[in-house]
């Protein structure tokens, strides 16, 4: 199965992207994954994910390689076939908090995110997120234009990498969307899409598997501090969809179950969750650490250690 066959249909479900967090997260998600006959999606930001020679990730030392590497070994220990998927998240210029903290250069800013971009190529990922909504540089939202120029510099600078390299077809997630909660205007999501595919179709360049847009939620630390909007989500759905692309969401970590049901009305068709994988984990940890420094009847120890 292609990564893109996922999505094909009218009515397919809302998949869940899986923040690698830790090695962890990733064996609970392919085990999710093959007791429910369902494909396991991975999506890897470049602060946990990332090339050793750009200063690698925070998640088990991981770096693209590596990730691919332990995602096929755990994958082979359950019987049966056991699809899994892995991407790209953030990828683009400036998306390493320490590049933006640093303010290095648009030149260096976009060749460090091409060779990320290549290395996850290279890796075997299916799937890249060219994402160019940050810039150090500039108070506000990126103009549309600006944006738009960089996405279709990366994605091309990708191809030729892949093409040289004589690979697959690898699919493409597009954003422009802004980290602060508030609603994609539906007005404005349009135009991204339009001048973003014109310029792709000038330059012959592969259209986008996704297409995202903010529908109000925002994580922070251990909660999600926005309001899911289900109108607005079914507005921007619906425009994704007229240009023939799947609507993506971020940030759907700790949202209520009601919101989460919703998603596969609405039409999303994958929401990210990643930092409340890594919370829950914690608080699993902090549980067992618990019990064994208590070891007195009637409570057991966790057997962690063992």
């Amino acid at each position: 199965m292609r990564f893109a066959d996922i999505f094909l249909g009218d009515h397919t479900p809302t998949m869940l992207g899986i923040g690698p967090m830790s090695a962890t997260a990733v064996r609970a998600g392919l085990r999710a994954a093959a007791e429910t006959a369902t494909p396991a999606l991975f999506i890897a930001s470049r602060n946990q994910v990332e090339s050793a020679e750009l200063g690698g990730g925070y998640a088990e030392g991981w770096d693209q390689a590596g990730l691919v590497r332990y995602l096929s070994e755990e994958a082979s220990r359950w019987p049966g076939t056991l699809r899994w998927f892995v991407g790209r998240d953030h990828g683009g210029p400036w998306q390493r908090d320490d590049e933006y903290l640093a303010r290095v250069p648009w030149a260096l800013a976009r060749d460090r995110a091409l060779r990320s971009l290549c290395d996850d190529i290279d890796a075997g990922f299916h799937y890249l997120h060219i994402d160019a909504a940050k810039d150090p540089f500039l108070d506000d939202a990126i103009p549309v234009d600006l944006g738009v120029g960089r996405i279709v510099e990366l994605i091309r600078g990708a191809e030729s990498h892949r093409i040289s390299r004589d690979l697959p077809c690898i699919a493409y997630e597009v954003s422009l969307e802004k980290a602060n909660g508030q609603v994609t205007p539906p007005a404005e999501f349009d135009f991204f899409l339009n001048s973003l595919l014109t310029e792709l179709g000038r330059q012959s360049l592969p259209r986008p598997l996704f297409a995202v847009a903010n529908t109000g939620t925002w994580t922070k630390l251990d909660r999600n501090v926005g309001v899911f909007r289900e109108d607005s989500a079914q507005q921007l759905t619906a425009i994704a969809r007229r240009y023939g692309l799947v609507f993506k969401e971020h940030n759907a970590d700790y949202l209520a179950d009601g919101d989460l049901r919703s998603h596969a009305r609405c039409g999303i068709g994958m929401a990210n969750v990643a930092p409340e994988f890594g919370h829950a984990e914690t608080a699993a940890l902090l549980d067992l650490a618990g019990l064994e420094l208590i070891r007195v009847p009637p409570f057991a120890t966790s057997g962690i250690a063992s």
